[in-house]
């Protein structure tokens, strides 16, 4: 698993991620999205220190 810093979409504030290695950030959103069909593709829930949720797209 490899750490990432992410910017928050609401406020840009620095986010940290653990990430499977060699993946690939598609987008980070403010809102929910539904899990892709592809099963390379993953959807996850984090928060940015000031409690604004993003929902982070990678490939991997």
């Amino acid at each position: 698993m490899a750490i990432e810093t992410l910017a928050c979409p609401d406020c840009d504030a620095e986010v940290t991620m653990g990430l499977p290695r060699n993946s690939t950030v598609r987008s980070i959103a403010a809102q929910p999205r539904d899990e892709p069909d592809d099963e390379r593709v993953k959807v996850r829930e984090n928060a940015c220190p000031n409690d604004h949720r993003l929902y982070v797209t990678f490939e991997f």
